[in-house]
């Protein structure tokens, strides 16, 4: 059992980033013990001590200006390292190690998304944007930052004499799919409402191909057994997340309990894939209307709901956990940027969320979501040959720590016109 000495101010931030590092991340089991004489962190085996010295942040709580970037050097490894809080640097003196950098608070700071609570800027959907975050700004949004400090604690604690067996992790592959269109060609109000509106926005390179489709009665939308396939393939289980009528010109016009859609659902649960509930464009602050969905949900399914991500990858941080945590969810990966691919939360492994208004760690965990293809096509611009690139630099980040790489690709997308021409070397960039 490792003794961690922490002092009592900060004390519900300090416990949870200290549960986090240790006991989700490492697997080790931790007795906090509040101590009103410490002014630092002290984590204590034997005569042993490891101090990491507390930052300004715990009482100021402000966003960093300025950001550390190095190589530490520590029993002869090399670690990369950044520091929201403090200068880069480790001593030792006989049997204490002293950081001089909090990596507690960074943690906090990383997955609590406190710079969200803490700011007022939006998009114009109400999304705090990667390029507003610090990660952005001082370029680590590629790099999980917090399984850094989870590779240096568990050297520190090896050379520290720590007995406990870390966990042992695999790389795993999640793939999830929103399902904001369950089919294109769906009905012949429908299909009118689609020719009516391409002609009103002259698109008539995708109008003719829905006339294609639309002769064929070939729906391109309809592409679940070819993802649930490549899943398979990977040894993988696909999460299907599905989207309901909702109350906005942002939702979808569908309602969830079609026969077509039930014996869709019932399809994919036969596979022995997942269902999963993506809450409609309001959802994300309206516990009732979320609740309300969630059922739903779960009588067309004839299923648990328990997991999902909310649409347009809405999130307000002050409100959307709570509601998580009301309706009994057990996991969240909304944590992604829309603009952005990378590490939201500056880690690739589940952790719990916190809740920032009445300072309590929630039951329902966070699977940060890594990169979505709409964010790498539309939003970053990037070729085909470039969000090949970069998604192996991402999945080789998640690999190196034997985390989880979700990844988002919409059962819709082979229709869009961004992805006209190289829809299949997109997908499979995400398995490969």
């Amino acid at each position: 059992m490792l003794d961690i000495y922490i002092p009592l101010a900060g004390n519900p931030k300090i416990k949870y980033s200290l549960h986090c590092l240790f006991t989700v991340f490492l697997g080790i089991d931790i007795n906090i013990i509040e101590d009103e004489n410490t002014s630092d962190i002290d984590i204590r085996i034997g005569v042993r001590t490891l101090i990491i010295k507390k930052s300004a942040f715990w009482e100021k709580q402000s966003i960093p200006k300025s950001v550390t970037k190095q190589k530490l050097t520590f029993d002869s490894k090399e670690f990369d390292i950044v520091s929201l809080f403090g200068p880069i640097t480790i001593s030792q003196e006989g049997d204490i190690i002293t950081l001089e950098f909090d990596i507690i608070a960074s943690t906090f700071f990383m997955l609590t998304r406190w710079e969200e609570h803490a700011s007022d800027k939006k998009d114009t959907h109400g999304r705090f944007s990667a390029k507003e975050s610090v990660a952005f700004k001082h370029d680590f949004l590629e790099r999980p930052i917090v399984n850094e400090y989870v590779e240096l604690l568990g050297a520190i604690l090896t050379k520290m004499g720590c007995k406990q067996k870390k966990k042992k992790r695999t790389f795993t592959l999640v793939p999830t799919h929103d399902v904001d269109k369950p089919f294109l060609i769906d009905g012949w109000m429908r299909n009118a409402r689609y020719i009516v509106g391409s002609l009103k926005r002259a698109r008539f390179f995708e109008l003719a191909r829905y006339t294609k489709h639309l002769i064929k009665s070939s729906d391109p939308f309809d592409t679940y057994d070819r993802m649930m396939n490549l899943s398979e393939r990977e040894n993988a289980k696909s999460h299907f997340f599905f989207l309901q009528k909702g109350t906005t010109r942002a939702d979808e016009n569908h309602e969830i309990d079609t026969p077509k859609i039930k014996k869709l659902i019932q399809h994919i649960q036969a596979r022995g894939h997942l269902i999963g509930y993506h809450p409609s464009y309001n959802a994300y602050n309206d516990e009732s209307l979320f609740r309300k969905e969630k059922q739903n949900l779960a009588r067309v399914s004839d299923q648990e709901i328990n997991s999902g991500r909310h649409h347009f990858l809405r999130w307000d941080v002050n409100a959307t956990p709570q509601i998580w945590q009301e309706n009994n969810m057990a996991w969240d990966s909304t944590l992604g940027y829309a603009d952005h691919a990378g590490f939201r939360c500056g880690v690739c492994y589940p952790f719990p969320l916190y809740d920032l208004v009445n300072n309590r760690q929630l039951d329902v965990y966070e699977r940060p979501l890594v990169a979505m293809e709409w964010s790498l096509i539309h939003y970053q611009g990037l070729s085909i040959d470039q969000v090949e690139a970069k998604i192996v630099v991402l999945k080789n980040q998640v690999k190196k720590y034997n985390g989880e790489f979700v990844f988002l690709y919409h059962n819709s997308a082979f229709y869009t016109n961004e992805y006209h021409g190289v829809s299949d070397r997109l997908l499979n960039s995400f398995y490969n």
